[in-house]
């Protein structure tokens, strides 16, 4: 397990950099770029597996030491478009 949560980890520092050269798909909801982006930047989905993207939107309440908590239909419609 630790060494995923390195390997996790590695890829968020570098997220960035890859980001910024990937486009956002043209059928992002606006939900996900405002409650995203309101604390960094909203990341194209292809940066994470399916299976990233459901766990984080499943921990919102924790969100990297941050309370990122939505209502049901605002994280059901953000975690449909990034699954």
């Amino acid at each position: 397990m630790k060494p995923n949560f390195l390997l996790f980890m590695l890829a968020l520092l570098a997220a960035p950099v890859f980001a910024a050269k990937m486009t956002m798909p043209s059928d992002a909801p606006k939900s996900y770029v405002t409650e995203c982006g309101s604390c960094h930047m909203a990341y194209p989905p292809q940066m994470l597996a399916s299976t990233d993207w459901l766990l984080i939107m499943s921990q919102l309440e924790k969100h990297f030491g941050t309370d990122a908590s939505l209502e049901l239909a605002r994280r059901d419609e953000i975690t449909n478009f990034l699954d």
